[in-house]
C-alpha cells in the first residue's frame, strides 16, 4: 500500500506534490490492532493467482470455534481487509455455500487445476451488506441500543454501520439502531461501553449480554474470597 501511494504521489504535478510533501511532515497515521501477514505472503500470492485464474484451491484451515484444522475445497472469489485482518470470501464445496476464511488461519494451500465460475447471483456488497465486522447470518435482526453519557457522545461522532439510525433522547442519551446478523460481534462491541449502554432489543442479545456479565461477575467474585 505504501508503494502504491508513493507511485500516485510521484505521478502528480510538481505543485501539488510539493504541498503533499510539506504536509507529510505534519501528518501521522496510526492504526489499531492488526494481523501481521508477513509470513503469509506465499499463501496470499497463491490465492491471488487462483482468484485471477478462477482456479479452485485445497486449503487446510484452522477453525477458531472448533479449535481444529480441516481440509476444504474452495473457489476463491475476493480478498477483503476488515478490522485489521485479511479475509477470503470463497465458495466452500463442503458447506455448499459462500463462506469467509481468515487468511492467517489458512495453514496450507494447494492449487487443483480445476476452474470455476463465480455464482451468477453472487454480489459481494450484498453478501456483506449487514455484517458488523465479518460475522454474518442469513437471519437479520434490528438491534437497538440505548447509550448514555460519554458513550452516547462518542457513538454519535461516527458512522459505525450503513444501516444505522441515531435518535436523540432526553437526559444526554441516544437510541442507536442497526440491522445486522452479527450478534456475537455486536455483543462484544456493546460490552466495551460498560454501564453506559443498555440493550433494548432483540431479546436474545439482551440475554447474551446478561449471561456474559454474570460470567465476568463470577470470575471477580471468586477472586474476592
Amino acid at each position: 500500500m505504501n508503494s502504491a501511494v508513493a507511485k500516485i504521489i510521484n505521478s502528480l504535478p510538481s505543485s501539488i506534490k510539493s504541498v503533499i510533501d510539506d504536509l507529510g511532515t505534519h501528518i501521522s497515521i496510526h492504526h489499531g490492532a492488526f494481523v501481521d501477514l508477513t509470513e503469509f505472503k506465499d499463501i496470499i500470492q497463491v490465492i491471488e493467482g487462483a482468484i485471477e485464474e478462477k482456479e479452485s484451491l485445497l486449503v487446510t484451515y484452522y477453525s477458531l470455534s472448533s479449535n481444529q484444522e480441516m481440509q476444504r475445497k474452495i473457489d476463491p472469489y475476493y480478498l477483503e481487509i476488515r478490522n485489521g485482518a485479511c479475509y477470503l470470501i470463497a465458495y466452500c464445496h463442503s458447506r455448499k455455500e459462500v463462506r469467509i476464511f481468515r487468511i492467517d488461519r489458512i495453514r496450507e494451500v494447494k492449487t487443483t487445476g480445476e476452474l470455476f465460475e463465480i455464482q451468477e447471483d453472487f454480489c459481494k456488497d450484498r453478501y456483506l451488506r449487514n455484517v458488523w465486522g465479518v460475522e454474518r447470518s442469513e437471519e437479520e435482526k434490528r438491534v437497538v441500543l440505548i447509550f448514555s453519557g460519554k458513550a452516547a457522545r462518542l457513538v454519535r461522532e461516527k458512522i459505525w454501520h450503513p444501516s444505522q439510525e441515531i435518535i436523540d433522547l432526553p437526559g444526554d442519551k441516544i437510541r442507536f439502531e442497526i440491522t445486522t446478523g452479527s450478534m456475537e460481534e455486536i455483543k462484544r462491541w456493546a460490552l466495551g461501553f460498560g454501564a453506559e449502554v443498555e440493550v433494548d432489543r432483540p431479546f436474545e442479545l439482551k440475554e447474551a449480554v446478561i449471561e456474559e456479565i454474570e460470567k465476568m461477575k463470577k470470575i471477580y467474585d471468586e477472586q474476592m474470597f
